[in-house]
């Protein structure tokens, strides 16, 4: 499972996650069409695709960072 690791005063995700959930977000999404996923999803196809479990806080902590760097795709979500 994969853990962020804690610096400072808020945690790390490897760089590859916020690639990955981008990417399933942008493959799997349409806000147009009302199609989109859950954390769970995500979580589902991070684990399909690439290998990683995440926990749930995991997913949403970096939900959370793409929608504050501007993520089209996950502020749609939000």
């Amino acid at each position: 499972m994969v853990q962020p690791k804690i610096q400072g005063n808020h945690r790390a995700y490897p760089k590859e996650l916020a690639i990955y959930v981008e990417r399933i977000l942008l493959e799997e999404t349409d806000a147009g069409l009302g199609k989109g996923l859950s954390v769970s999803d995500i979580m589902a196809e991070l684990k399909a695709r690439y290998g990683y479990e995440v926990k749930r806080d995991t997913v949403q902590g970096v939900l959370n960072a793409l929608v504050d760097s501007g993520s089209k795709k996950a502020f749609a979500l939000q």
